[in-house]
């Protein structure tokens, strides 16, 4: 009777822990991929300046062919 009782709390033991495993192989993961969100998150949040300035180039162009082709 012991032995069983030992056997069931050994494989009860390994089960919490197997859970324990993949819980934090999950926080892991979802941790992971949080950073990797963030990370794309400042890069784009870096690029959004230059893109701006970029726009406002393209934009003085289109105006000054504009005036150039309409006389405005």
């Amino acid at each position: 009777m012991f032995s069983y009782l030992r056997h069931h709390a050994v494989g009860q033991f390994d089960i919490v822990r197997s859970l324990g495993l993949d819980r934090a192989v999950v926080e892991a993961g979802l941790c992971g991929r949080f950073f990797a969100l963030t990370s794309q998150c400042e890069g784009i949040e870096r690029s959004i300046p230059e893109a701006l300035r970029k726009a406002r180039g393209l934009l003085k162009k289109c105006r000054n062919v504009f005036k150039k082709d309409f006389g405005v």
